[in-house]
């Protein structure tokens, strides 16, 4: 006898009812630039942004201020740059903080100054900092970020080879004005596991190495690449490796492992993009777009609006938002692309709705 799920049609139900010009998330994409950074490993490997000048913290101020009610997190990410790279990173940061809304922010750490980290602890909402480090040495860093040492930047007048050490001070200096200011900012550390380096040693020299700085070290396995290539070479049994290495390390607090990172390849079972409903990514020229993993020019046919020519409240009650929610993911938006978050909850949201479309 089958039993009705009463808690998934609850779930299915609350989705339905969630107003979407109250979005859960808004990510901004600031950063100008990567540095010297080439990942070989980068979702957004050989895409960039769409063309245009860069919003001022001013403008990113304004367009928070016409949906601070709905209280979404904030996120400062970037999928084909540095968050960071922006002019004025550190205002962007306080225009966030200033209004009490959660904030997450995305960044390498090579950005890290003095005022961003000021900007980062001083009172305002609840803030979590994640610096993808991903290698235990320099040379393993450079190697995994495209870094050589004839690499020149303009950014401090420095070189690749000084990027992993500047990371760690950047850290060091983030926890220092963290505890001085007594602040509840958490710091992660975030590490894509490789074939070369999924294993306890690399675990246990990251807490070593970062642990008294970071709050949480985080380890998973890379998706693809938006092109659809490999990130890297992997372990041949994924799982087994992802479940070996949190059993080594279920005891230690400092260490996630994220074991549901195992798959690389995005999943087809669903034709909707549920994710959009919930949130929108708006890139360093003001374009909207429904996710983070399309704010690349590849993907302008996905854009909804611009919060230089309209509110962002009017964008996301609009009419070109509303029609993007009724396309196919393959054939009317071609972005089979979703980042895990994303393609999770499309994945779920699609199976309630074939479950409960009856039921409402």
């Amino acid at each position: 006898m089958d039993t009705f799920d009463y808690s998934s049609h609850l779930l299915y139900r609350l989705a339905l009812a969630h107003e979407p010009a109250s979005p859960l998330q808004i990510e901004f994409h600031p950063g100008v630039h990567c540095d010297l950074y080439q990942c070989p490993h980068c979702y957004g490997h050989g895409q960039f942004p769409v063309k245009g000048g860069a919003l001022t913290a001013e403008e990113i101020d304004q367009a928070l201020a016409s949906i601070e009610r709905a209280k979404p997190t904030v996120i400062v990410s970037g999928i084909t740059t540095e968050p960071l790279t922006h002019p004025n990173a550190a205002g962007i940061i306080r225009a966030v903080r200033k209004r009490g809304l959660t904030l997450g922010v995305y960044t390498k750490g090579y950005r890290l100054n003095d005022e961003t980290c000021e900007a980062l602890v001083e009172p305002g909402g609840f803030t979590f900092v994640t610096v993808s480090l991903d290698s235990v040495t320099k040379e393993d860093y450079m190697a995994k970020h495209g870094l050589t040492s004839s690499n020149k930047g303009a950014a401090r007048g420095s070189s690749g080879a000084t990027y992993f050490d500047s990371v760690c001070e950047g850290l060091e200096r983030l926890r220092s004005a963290r505890d001085a200011a007594g602040s509840n900012t958490q710091i992660r550390g975030s590490f894509l596991l490789f074939d070369d380096t999924a294993h306890q040693d690399t675990i246990a020299a990251a807490v070593e190495l970062f642990g008294s700085d970071a709050d949480l070290l985080r380890f998973s396995l890379p998706q693809n690449r938006n092109d659809g290539c490999s990130p890297g070479e992997m372990s041949t049994n994924p799982g087994e490796t992802l479940t070996r290495l949190q059993d080594k390390f279920r005891d230690n607090n400092k260490v996630r492992i994220l074991t549901e990172t195992s798959a690389r390849a995005r999943t087809p079972c669903f034709s909707r993009c549920w994710a959009q409903h919930f949130q929108v990514t708006i890139d360093k020229s003001g374009n909207v777009f429904p996710c983070p993993q399309v704010a690349v020019s590849n993907y302008r046919s996905l854009v909804i609006g611009n919060i230089r020519d309209q509110s962002l409240k009017d964008i996301l009650e609009g009419e070109a938002r509303a029609k993007m929610f009724e396309k196919d993911v393959d054939s009317e938006m071609g972005c089979r692309i979703c980042d895990r978050k994303d393609e999770a909850l499309n994945v779920t949201l699609s199976r309630l709705n074939n479950a409960y479309a009856d039921f409402t």
